[in-house]
């Protein structure tokens, strides 16, 4: 469901670094993939500060990539579920993390999926079999996304 900036009058907020555009671009990818736009937005800032040319290194030898730092260990699941070949492309890279996103929140609750989101469904796991059942950046996340909301109330 694509809607126009005039009939979604709070998707928009002034607060952070991303145009008009690439809000209302992401706005309808959280309808069609029905997953909390607030959320997505909370995962782009924990995840790159809403910098879109985001590069990290990681240890395994594998980089992030943009604005929600999708790892080369995605470039398959990109191709396969979302027909994208450049992570360094913005508005891809929004559409495989949005679409990443909602599968592991559909399939493990908010918290456990954003852990998912972030370490890897393998990851996740291992955290759990530990007792572990949040981390810090699903924490700083969920923190973040109540304070978007509050903006967006306040808009």
């Amino acid at each position: 469901i694509q809607v126009e900036q005039a009939e979604v009058p709070n998707y928009y907020m002034a607060e952070i670094p991303l145009d008009k555009d690439l809000q209302l671009y992401t706005y309808n990818l959280c309808q069609e993939k029905q997953v909390d736009y607030d959320l997505v937005l909370a995962v782009m800032w924990n995840e790159s500060r809403f910098n879109a040319n985001a590069l990290n290194y990681n240890t395994n030898g594998t980089y992030d990539h943009g604005i929600m730092q999708i790892n080369d260990i995605m470039k398959d699941y990109a191709l396969e579920s979302c027909n994208v070949k450049d992570l360094n492309n913005t508005k891809d890279n929004i559409l495989v993390g949005t679409t990443r996103l909602s599968e592991m929140v559909q399939k493990y609750g908010e918290s456990q999926g954003l852990i998912a989101y972030g370490l890897g469904e393998n990851g996740m796991e291992k955290l759990n079999r530990k007792g572990k059942y949040s981390t810090q950046s699903s924490r700083d996340v969920l923190s973040k996304r109540d304070e978007f909301k509050l903006i967006i109330k306040t808009n």
